[in-house]
């Protein structure tokens, strides 16, 4: 038995006050595309600006996700239950995030999905809408950009495939060998 534990919430300093504080605490969940190609956006935009004496640079945003959009960074805020969001919605949320992300390598990879899902139709939807700027939703699949693009990488071969691609293309545009993660 642990005691001693601090919580730094209250009177209670003992593992069951932890507990409690966890077991109250209010979160959001779902898949939220939305804040994380914001977040990749803010880190690509801040090194830009404080390296704007140096040469330009290629950036490139590798997203992975395994599930559809169901959240958005409002409802995180708000710390609304992903249950309560509409995949639609929360695809819209994130587009323009997407499109954002397109004027760099924007690379969308849909991996590792629940077997149950039907197809992985929003992820066709983002890289058309990133990319295209046509009709949407659009789930063209043959396009130039989302063959280059986008990838459903359901096994680890494919991952492994698809990130390999990817880094021999980095290697190739900046003349180095051997790109890694």
């Amino acid at each position: 038995e642990h005691t001693g534990w601090v919580t730094g919430i209250g009177e209670n300093d003992d593992l069951s006050g932890l507990l409690d504080a966890i077991d109250s605490t209010r979160y959001a969940s779902g898949t939220n595309w939305e804040e994380a190609l914001q977040y990749a956006y803010e880190v690509i935009s801040a090194k830009e600006q404080a390296e704007a004496n140096k040469p330009e640079e290629d950036y490139y945003v590798i997203f992975l996700t395994d599930g559809e959009p169901t959240n958005t960074a409002r409802a995180a805020l708000d710390n609304e239950s992903a249950g309560n969001m509409d995949k639609m919605y929360s695809y819209n949320a994130a587009r323009e995030e997407a499109r954002n992300l397109a004027k760099y390598h924007f690379y969308n990879i849909f991996t590792y999905r629940n077997p149950d899902k039907e197809n992985d139709i929003y992820s066709v939807y983002l890289t058309n809408y990133a990319y295209n700027q046509g009709t949407d939703p659009n789930d063209d699949r043959e396009n130039n950009y989302v063959k280059e693009y986008y990838s459903d990488a359901q096994t680890i071969e494919a991952l492994k495939d698809k990130l390999g691609s990817i880094f021999q293309t980095i290697a190739d545009v900046i003349g180095h060998a051997d790109v890694s993660i």
